[in-house]
């Protein structure tokens, strides 16, 4: 009787440890001389990872050819060719997509926050390119609201800069996912992985 009696308690406090909510915090952030992302994970209130990535290896390059783009989207802006930009953005994830889609949709979202200032230099181009900056960060908000779980209002912040040239962007946000559910995404994103590479080996 007894170990029946603590076999259940065991059992019930497997499954309350499964039910427990882990938070993430990530925080990206890209200018012309930082390109950085913090990663923070918390168990019951409780920090239990933390990591700083820095991604600054080719920042110089990445910048040059972004602020390249917006002025040539500012000097002659098509819409239609926006559009095909973020449709070959999306089909570029089309290798992850599965990976990408299981992971969305077992977390929740529960703060959002992504802030852009921007300048081309020329108040009218600005002007121009920041409708399809309104269009990109739209588009992938709705595929996030789409296959993913939003407890939160996404707070998006475009700051024009109508008479200078430069870019950063910034995100915050938070996700929770329960242990269970973690484990499980983990589970299957190593099988998915692994198994692709004795595929192709």
């Amino acid at each position: 009787m007894f170990w029946i009696i603590l076999g259940i308690l065991l059992l019930f406090m497997f499954m309350l440890i499964l039910l427990i909510h882990i938070k993430i915090k990530v925080h990206y952030y890209f200018n012309q001389e930082v390109h950085e992302m913090n990663v923070q994970m918390y168990i019951i209130r409780v920090r239990v990872f933390q990591r700083n990535i820095n991604l600054k290896n080719h920042v110089q390059d990445e910048y040059s050819d972004l602020m390249e783009m917006l002025q040539d989207e500012g000097d002659g802006f098509n819409l239609n060719r926006l559009k095909q930009m973020v449709k070959n953005l999306l089909q570029g994830l089309k290798i992850a997509k599965q990976l990408l889609l299981f992971i969305l949709q077992n977390i929740t979202f529960q703060q959002i926050e992504w802030k852009t200032h921007f300048g081309t230099g020329e108040a009218s181009s600005t002007g121009i390119v920041s409708g399809g900056i309104w269009m990109v960060k739209g588009t992938l908000l709705g595929a996030l609201s789409e296959f993913s779980n939003l407890n939160c209002q996404p707070n998006i912040i475009i700051i024009p800069y109508f008479q200078q040239r430069g870019f950063q962007s910034k995100i915050d946000c938070i996700v929770t996912i329960r242990l269970g559910k973690a484990i499980h995404t983990a589970m299957y994103l190593l099988r998915k992985i692994f198994g692709n590479k004795e595929v192709y080996n």
